[in-house]
């Protein structure tokens, strides 16, 4: 609710009178429990198999598979902001972007917490954290990987607004949201359908969380007013990686990409000859796939990864291969680099032989761009540019992957397309004030407000497009190709660019 409970409180408190009238009056949460391997369970994560396959890495902090980067076997979840519409319909059928399964229901819709925020005594306290207990009965049977959740807020006595999905005319600012369950498939909640379960919700001044108790509550009433405070809950799952980041990673085919890059390049170089890998882009992923894959192979490979990211990304990275995948093994050495490019240099890229790289590997990846995935291919291409010229990535030096193609389409969106434009319509005028009927909404003026709208062509804005209703209009086109292999200049549609 972006903190309307503190603020109200500290408003009640410090600044209004006792018959002061607060906008919105009530605040409502209701709560759906679903199932969705493709689109709930995918925020956690990466899943580890066990047991793990010959030559695959583990992307997990330690030998146990459930110790997973975002996620574990303690208590807790995850929260991420959705259009819970995708989830139970695909927004364009015949789009590639559409193939997953879509989310089963467990549950029906139930109200979770009410909050009275035109009473100083409805709002709680600060102090603690408050729960209330739902008894309900499961509509189906499945594993309960996580919660949907939004709220409606009582405006006036007969205005009341909701974020329900798909009661209201399109908008994107107030989304439904996520709690994804932290723990493995196996480890969640297991419903069967008609019988009763407890669906507890929690939350403090900025946080709501949810879990489901075996211990079923006879009390059926919806729940009261006031919430009963308990002491904070402890959130003891792992919290390392991004729900987005984690679906990336959830990724099998894209693993597999990588993993046939980095045998790709090390097949080139060859195993058994003493060779130098440099990895680029953050997490080290492609230098963990190799320092797996040259386990007892008979050659000396020496693993540098680069990691730019000034958080604790690179300490993760480094658990990951040392503890988790057991790194080095026999017949590499490998070791994670915190520093930004420009600062390398060969004695640190080869301590023992001071020699350049045979090989460059990447994932595209850097944790300030995540999400913007022509952003990040434009980075390490600078990046790789910059090496050359300073000597460090040699002519001979084999880069996977060898070059980046940005792709466009012409579409068409629905809903997305009418809220983020210009132009907005204009019914009649008011000469005096010069500001358009439509513009006033409920007595307000939104003149200025509204002449924002046709800024948004100025600026690239990141959508999950397939979240959205949308049409393909036009096969995919290339807009400009980023060579990597040889140190080229982009081509753009056929040209060449300068840089």
């Amino acid at each position: 609710g972006e903190g309307v409970v503190p603020a109200l409180r500290d408003a009640w408190q410090r600044h209004l009178r006792p018959d002061a009238v607060v906008v919105p009056i009530r605040a409502r949460v209701f709560a759906q429990v679903l199932e969705g391997k493709d689109t709930v369970a995918c925020y956690r994560g990466p899943s580890a198999p066990e047991p793990c396959p010959d030559g695959e890495e583990r992307l997990c902090l330690s030998s146990d598979h459930r110790d997973v980067l975002l996620g574990g076997p303690g208590r807790g979840g995850i929260r991420h902001p959705i259009r819970g519409e995708a989830l139970f319909e695909k927004m364009s059928p015949d789009s590639p972007l559409c193939d997953y399964e879509l989310a089963k229901e467990l549950s029906e819709p139930v109200q979770v917490l009410d909050f009275d925020l035109s009473d100083p005594e409805g709002i709680p306290s600060e102090v603690g954290r408050k729960k209330v207990r739902q008894s309900i009965p499961a509509i189906a049977s499945g594993t309960a990987h996580g919660v949907l959740f939004w709220w409606e807020l009582d405006m006036e006595d007969d205005v009341t607004y909701t974020t329900e999905p798909s009661t209201n005319r399109f908008q994107d600012h107030w989304q439904q949201c996520l709690w994804v369950f932290g723990q493995d498939d196996d480890q969640c909640p297991k419903l069967a359908e008609g019988a009763k379960f407890s669906l507890v919700a929690s939350h403090n001044d900025f946080e709501i969380s949810f879990f489901i108790d075996e211990k079923v509550s006879d009390d059926a009433k919806p729940p009261p007013a006031k919430q009963q405070k308990v002491e904070s809950d402890t959130d003891t799952i792992n919290k390392y990686i991004s729900p987005d980041r984690a679906m990336q990673l959830n990724d099998k085919m894209r693993l597999e990409v990588f993993r046939s890059v980095v045998a790709s390049a090390l097949r080139e170089k060859g195993k058994t000859n003493a060779s130098t890998m440099l990895h680029l882009g953050d997490f080290s992923l492609c230098a963990i796939m190799a320092g797996v894959m040259a386990d007892g192979t008979g050659g000396n490979l020496q693993i540098s990864s680069l990691e730019s990211s000034s958080g604790n990304l690179p300490l993760t990275a480094a658990t990951v291969a040392q503890i988790g995948n057991n790194l080095p093994r026999q017949g590499t050495n490998f070791q994670v680099l915190q520093a930004h490019a420009e600062n390398l240099t060969l004695p640190l890229i080869d301590p023992g032989g001071n020699s350049s790289p045979d090989i460059v590997c990447a994932e595209p990846y850097y944790e300030m761009l995540e999400g913007w995935h022509v952003q990040e291919a434009l980075n390490l291409f600078y990046t790789l540019r910059m090496l050359r010229r300073k000597g460090i990535v040699q002519s001979s030096c084999s880069v996977m992957p060898k070059e980046a193609k940005i792709l466009g389409c012409a579409v068409q969106l629905d809903g997305i397309g009418e809220a983020y434009r210009g132009g907005y319509e204009v019914f009649s005028t008011n000469f005096a004030t010069n500001v358009s009927e439509a513009s006033i909404i409920r007595g307000f003026e939104h003149e200025a407000a509204l002449s924002h709208a046709g800024r948004y062509h100025t600026f690239s804005a990141n959508f999950p497009l397939w979240q959205y209703h949308h049409t393909f209009l036009s096969k995919p086109f290339e807009l400009a190709t980023l060579p990597y292999h040889d140190g080229g200049e982009i081509r753009r549609n056929g040209e060449v660019t300068k840089c």
